[in-house]
């Protein structure tokens, strides 16, 4: 052991070099578009802007790992520690077991980004997050580097969760930020483990946090959360999930032994390994084959809210006695919380649709506030880091208020809208009832770009005369296309006369021959048999062009329709976007176009969708029709075909898909209501990265 501490020692300063190394070559692979890697085959779209080649690069397990050992390596030469060379060292391990430089060779341009990371989110959110988990294993591993890894780790989590919470507001069109989604639940237990050790300064709290870093990595890698399901590997679930349970065990054990304040040690300590065991015990279970849901949405809303809002209030308790006597803190509080249930006991409820306990409970938050509020403000000018409290209940009182609001989407109005005809949209809000003028004033439509592979897996989606149809290209025919009094039409020529041929398992009637400069065109019908698959003569459609473009098993990826709304009179844009990628990873390709209108603290949130036509049970959108028109314009009819088949989760005939692009419903779909006091939520969340920014400068100079 000691001889392998001198040759770290000796050699810790190679560590950020080797690291890094690998680290710019895998990124430089997503640059190139380089598909014969795996991880940009699955990621990546010829055309892709740079910015996304980048994001692309955060997705995969193994690449994770890439970055984590870098930022670990160069933490190692900076703090000169062969522990953090060590760790590094670990993780390009880690990289390389996990598939980082996995080779692909099926060629082609990739399957494209999963259509949710095409955001300007997609970059700094999962490189803050990331850094979190590098700065707290960092912190863990080398005592030396604790103080400012961990108050970092501190920051880049915090901010990591609000570019993600922001992100969910601006993307889903629900109007959301925060659902308890696995992975989101997952990095807040990391955050609550990291806020007690701020306060407790014990080595506890920081394994325990060791332990919620890789149950996060556990959680997003093995495809058990709704919303970041995009990048697994099985095996690395499992063994994350070990890791995570044995890192958090031990930092329990030594919490235990510790000693912080009751008031701002022992709540985020509590619940932070309350909310772990809520998503590692399900997941547990998962891995022995129970069928055990991990809990999201309401399922976590019932488990948790219980205990995170008496630990919000003790935070508050803590933060308020440092200005004011306790008793007088006391006294003060519990007025608040007859004054909340008086108001609720009345009628008064600020959110009808949730429970009365809730609206007790969004009241008590909103009448306590005030008091660490101003607590923090009498300590701020000796500590600018007060910016932090202030950020914490700013924020509380924010999610209280606007909460229930974007979390129930009963909250929110569909009105279907035509363009260039207003409508007048009632909507409920705390204030009372409200009405919000809307109008579709103009749209335009802008694409398609790039260009996806059609992945392998999705062959069980061909159908049989596709299938039948891909076989003629093995034939001794030539199909091409003409233009015939404006009509497009496909034609077949080959040195056949007139009558029944045999092509193999194919039939080919000749019914008469055209000489023409071209060679001698077949008046005719091919099929295989007892069906006929195209006829020559025939109009350009998905059937004739399966056998008049060329071989080409890919699609056209991106279009876009660029909205301009018009809200009580504020013209606002909204980017509706679809991408096949989406449909070929089997998670669907549109995404809404989403505008805020603020109305001081508030937003009127509109969520605008593509009306769709309904055939059989399956609502087509119509931005995905004309994706499919155009790639079939483009002379990519498996595109179309393809697409259109993994839209319906069925194989589709050429028929179907015929009738299919003949739909283009007009107008738009908008769901609208109104978030109050959503504004707090991001007042809240950049003073508590401020004043740990401030907080985390100050240890570096000391």
């Amino acid at each position: 052991m000691a001889s392998l501490r001198r040759i770290l020692a000796n050699y810790f300063h190679l560590s950020p070099a080797v690291s890094l190394a690998l680290l710019f070559f895998y990124i430089s692979r997503f640059i190139t578009l380089d598909t014969s890697y795996l991880d940009v085959y699955a990621n990546t779209s010829w055309g892709m802007p740079l910015y996304y080649r980048l994001a692309a690069s955060l997705v995969n397990v193994g690449g994770i790992m890439l970055y984590i050992a870098a930022i670990l390596g160069l933490m190692a030469v900076v703090a000169k520690s062969w522990r953090l060379a060590a760790a590094s060292h670990v993780f390009l391990l880690a990289a390389f077991y996990w598939g980082a430089f996995a080779k692909w060779g099926g060629g082609g341009p990739g399957i494209g980004l999963n259509p949710l990371l095409r955001n300007p989110w997609a970059l700094p959110h999962p490189l803050m997050v990331i850094a979190s988990y590098a700065m707290v294993l960092a912190a863990v591993a080398e005592p030396r580097a604790r103080e400012r890894a961990g108050v970092l780790a501190w920051v880049f989590s915090t901010a990591g969760l609000a570019a993600g919470g922001y992100w969910s507001y601006t993307t889903f069109g629900w109007g959301g930020y925060w659902a308890w989604d696995p992975v989101e639940t997952s990095v807040f237990t990391m955050w609550l483990f990291l806020t007690a050790w701020i306060h407790g300064r014990g080595s506890g709290a920081l394994y325990a946090a060791l332990g919620a870093v890789f149950l996060t990595m556990a959680v997003t890698y093995s495809g058990v959360s709704p919303l970041h399901s995009f990048a697994g590997v099985a095996a690395a679930g499992k063994w994350l999930l070990i890791t995570s349970v044995i890192a958090l065990i031990y930092g329990l054990i030594k919490a235990s032994w510790e000693r912080g304040s009751a008031f701002s040690y022992l709540p985020p300590l509590v619940a932070g390994a309350y909310i772990y065991w809520i998503i590692a015990g399900p997941m547990a279970a998962q891995s022995l084959g129970l069928p055990v849901a991990i809990p999201s949405g309401d399922s976590a809303v019932a488990l948790i809210h219980p205990l995170l809002i008496p630990a919000v209030l003790a935070a508050f308790f803590g933060m308020a006695k440092r200005a004011f006597p306790p008793r007088a803190v006391a006294l003060y509080m519990g007025a608040s919380a007859v004054a909340s249930l008086a108001l609720v006991s009345m009628g008064v409820l600020w959110s009808p649709l949730s429970s009365l306990w809730t609206n007790v409970a969004i009241y008590l938050i909103v009448l306590t506030a005030p008091l660490p509020i101003a607590a923090s403000l009498l300590k701020i000018r000796k500590d600018l880091a007060e910016l932090s409290h202030i950020g914490f209940a700013v924020l509380a009182v924010g999610a209280a208020l606007s909460g229930p609001y974007a979390y129930h989407m009963q909250y929110g109005v569909v009105v279907p809208l035509g363009v260039g005809q207003p409508a007048l949209v009632p909507l409920p809000s705390p204030y009372g009832p409200e009405a919000v003028s809307i109008k579709v004033v103009e749209w335009r439509a802008a694409g398609p770009w790039e260009l996806v592979s059609i992945p392998p897996y999705l062959s069980r989606l061909v159908s049989p005369d596709l299938a039948g149809l891909m076989g003629v290209w093995g034939l001794d025919l030539r199909f091409d296309s003409v233009v015939l009094n404006g009509t497009k039409y496909v034609v077949a020529f080959g040195n056949y006369t007139p009558g029944f041929h045999r092509l193999g398992s194919y039939w080919l009637y000749v019914n008469s021959t055209v000489d023409t400069p071209r060679g001698k065109l077949l008046v005719a019908a091919l099929g295989i048999g007892d069906r006929a698959l195209v006829f020559s003569p025939q109009k350009f459609d998905v059937i004739s062009a399966v056998v008049a473009c060329k071989p080409n098993a890919t699609s056209l990826n991106l279009i876009e329709e660029r909205v301009i709304l018009g809200i009580d009179g504020a013209a606002v844009e909204a980017t509706i976007r679809y991408e096949a990628s989406g449909e070929f990873k089997l998670i669907r390709g549109l995404i809404h176009g989403i505008a805020t209108v603020p109305r001081g603290l508030d937003d009127v949130y509109i969520a605008v969708t593509p009306e769709v036509a309904v055939v059989g049970n399956v609502s087509y959108t119509r931005i995905a029709l004309e994706l499919a028109r155009r790639n079939l314009n483009a002379c990519l009819p498996l595109g179309a075909w393809m697409l259109l088949s993994a839209y319906s989760g069925r194989p589709l005939s050429g028929g179907e898909v015929n009738a299919l692009l003949k739909n283009s419903p007009q107008g738009y779909v908008a769901y609208v209501k109104i978030i109050p006091m959503v504004q707090l939520v991001w007042i809240g969340a950049a003073l508590l990265v401020a004043g740990g920014l401030v907080k985390a400068v100050r240890r570096h100079v000391a």
